[in-house]
């Protein structure tokens, strides 16, 4: 009973990273949410005792973080407030590099997966038109809210994509292809 809510609650943060990830891109609830994540995909892996594979990217993206943090340390940057910043992005992009590719493996479902990013994308969608609604012919679409226009437009087209794969190839695999 156990492993099917700690399962629940690993999707529950999981899609909960990715619509704080698409609407609020830059902002302090967004690396809270990557934080919360990436500590629960480790405590999931201490609880399942799980011999995790080490993703093939990590190696160099933490080469290239370290470069970044001894050019800081050497002061060999131009700017020392920016490139801190870069690399604290760098690292949180690390970490929610590792813990996104620990959970796919962790869930061995990828229609599963895709479905939650699914919803992920309809709800950010939703949320976006739904604060839009008193300006909604009066300009872009997100304008009224943090999101950009063209954000959310790459956004929506993936989650078409998605509704594609998922509704209709992804359903052929249980039947003839079309």
């Amino acid at each position: 009973m156990t492993f099917k809510f700690r399962f629940r609650t690993y999707d529950l943060l999981f899609y909960l990273l990715l619509v704080f990830s698409f609407y609020f891109t830059r902002n302090a609830l967004c690396r809270v949410m990557m934080v919360a994540f990436f500590g629960y995909t480790i405590l999931q892996q201490f609880a399942d005792k799980r011999k995790t594979p080490v993703p093939f990217f990590a190696v160099g993206f933490l080469v290239f973080i370290l470069y970044g943090a001894a050019n800081i340390l050497i002061g060999n940057v131009i700017d020392a407030g920016v490139a801190r910043t870069m690399v604290v992005s760098l690292v949180l992009n690390f970490l929610m590099l590792y813990a996104i590719v620990q959970y796919i493996y962790m869930k061995n479902d990828i229609q599963q997966v895709l479905k939650i990013t699914e919803l992920g994308v309809f709800t950010t969608a939703l949320v976006v038109v739904v604060l839009s609604l008193g300006s909604i012919t009066q300009g872009r679409l997100g304008d009224a809210t943090e999101m950009n226009a063209n954000t959310l437009a790459m956004l929506c087209a993936y989650g078409f994509v998605l509704v594609m794969y998922l509704h209709r190839i992804g359903s052929a695999t249980t039947r003839e292809c079309w």
